[in-house]
């Protein structure tokens, strides 16, 4: 699937989308989860798999540790 067939279909659904604000959306890939279903709709994706990575929490800090007895920054 090219970005301007994505755009044509796009367009065919009603929305305002060109192959270049699909690209530049796609390389930030910063777009909405809408944006996201409208493309697989344009698609004709039936259903959509997710899979979760498994990751691993930051260690938890403790209280009473060194970093509690340091003073807190003065703002200036």
């Amino acid at each position: 699937m090219t970005y301007d067939r994505l755009a044509e279909r796009m367009q065919a659904m009603g929305l305002a989308e060109t192959p270049r604000a699909i690209a530049n959306k796609m390389s930030r890939g910063t777009f909405s989860f809408v944006f996201f279903l409208q493309c697989m709709r344009a698609l004709e994706a039936t259903t959509v798999t997710l899979a979760v990575p498994d990751v691993k929490p930051p260690p938890m800090r403790v209280a009473g540790s060194a970093d509690l007895d340091k003073p807190l920054p003065q703002n200036q």
